[in-house]
């Protein structure tokens, strides 16, 4: 059976989300074995690469790029995503699971606030009843966030949303 590109794209989409769905379970029983966030991290880009590149290979996309594009995937990759997973990996320590990975999808309320104040875009009504109403919701998580620790972890999670 043939698929169309658009079929073919829809099924990544869903089993990739199905296995990223699965990365707190991961992160969590890496811990038990010994692992921590940084190892957690390392490993899960070092098995990406080469994954993506056998994509590359089969879809015949070419690699080259020119040294300004490596030097801004380089700083791309360590300030953008290996921050972002290595804050929410730090927060699982912290506080739980889900609540870490609610705060942590709380990064589309930092984008319109970021075209808001520094891109000078206009928030429409619907985003900015989105922002108040994601911002209520996730206030009623917090209330298990009593001590040191926890503070911390939720912290560490909204950085990740942040970067």
């Amino acid at each position: 059976m043939k698929m169309n590109k658009t079929t073919q794209g829809i099924i990544a989409a869903m089993l990739a989300a199905f296995i990223f769905g699965f990365t707190p379970v991961i992160g969590k029983l890496s811990y038990d074995g010994g692992s921590n966030p940084v190892m957690l991290t390392l490993l899960r880009g070092l098995l990406a690469v080469p994954v993506l590149y056998a994509i590359a290979k089969v879809g015949h996309i070419s690699l080259d790029m020119t040294r300004k594009n490596k030097i801004d995937i380089l700083i791309l990759c360590i300030f953008g995503y290996s921050s972002t997973a290595l804050t929410l990996y730090a927060s699982y320590n912290y506080i739980s699971v889900g609540v870490a990975t609610l705060v942590h999808f709380t990064y589309p309320s930092f984008v319109a606030l970021y075209s808001l104040f520094f891109l000078k875009e206009k928030i429409s009504k619907e985003t900015g009843l989105s922002l108040v109403f994601s911002t209520a919701g996730l206030m009623f998580f917090t209330d298990d966030l009593s001590g040191s620790g926890p503070i911390l972890g939720f912290i560490l999670a909204l950085v990740s949303a942040v970067t």
